[in-house]
């Protein structure tokens, strides 16, 4: 078992032991929890546990359909509240240095795939020439993403009904 799998394995057993922990953003910032709906709290906390090494290895298992709906996502919803949080913390508006620096040192743009993922996970299929739908990293991933979601939404179900779709042309 790879080092990746092992921590994403880790990370499933502590959703499940203690799946409050995500759902109310204990590991989340102030500033992060006046930015982040209550809604999306889980996805941005678990996502936030998720190591850099990790979350690089699961960005290239996911392949976008649509790379104009995902560009404009990530600048109309991702980069303005990273924007505002960053404007509330300096009480001006960020220069595009601050803006920059801020996003490496919060992993801003490791962790925008994956919310992409978990927000529409219609928009992607499983990156095939990387891996198959059942890789552990993937299950793992997926499954306490489900465990974590209000109404346990069958991520890998959604995402691999998809590649097969997609696969078959329709």
């Amino acid at each position: 078992m790879s080092d990746v799998t092992m921590k994403l394995d880790e990370i499933l057993q502590n959703v499940r032991k203690k799946p409050e922990f995500y759902r109310t953003g204990r590991n989340l910032t102030e500033d992060e929890k006046r930015v982040v709906s209550f809604e999306s709290m889980w996805e941005i906390s678990f996502i936030n546990s998720i190591p850099a090494d990790v979350a690089n290895a699961l960005e290239c298992a996911f392949t976008k359909i649509d790379r104009k709906h995902y560009m404009h996502f990530q600048m109309k919803e991702w980069f303005e509240k990273q924007r505002y949080l960053l404007t509330q913390k300096l009480g001006r508006p960020p220069t595009h240095a601050e803006s920059m620096e801020d996003a490496e040192k919060n992993r801003n743009y490791q962790r925008y795939p994956l919310c992409y993922v978990l927000n529409f996970p219609t928009m992607v299929v499983f990156n095939q020439k990387v891996l198959v739908p059942s890789d552990t990293r993937v299950r793992c991933f997926l499954d306490g993403a489900t465990e974590l979601h209000p109404d346990h939404y069958p991520y890998h179900q959604i995402i691999s009904d998809n590649t097969a779709r997609h696969s078959a042309g329709r």
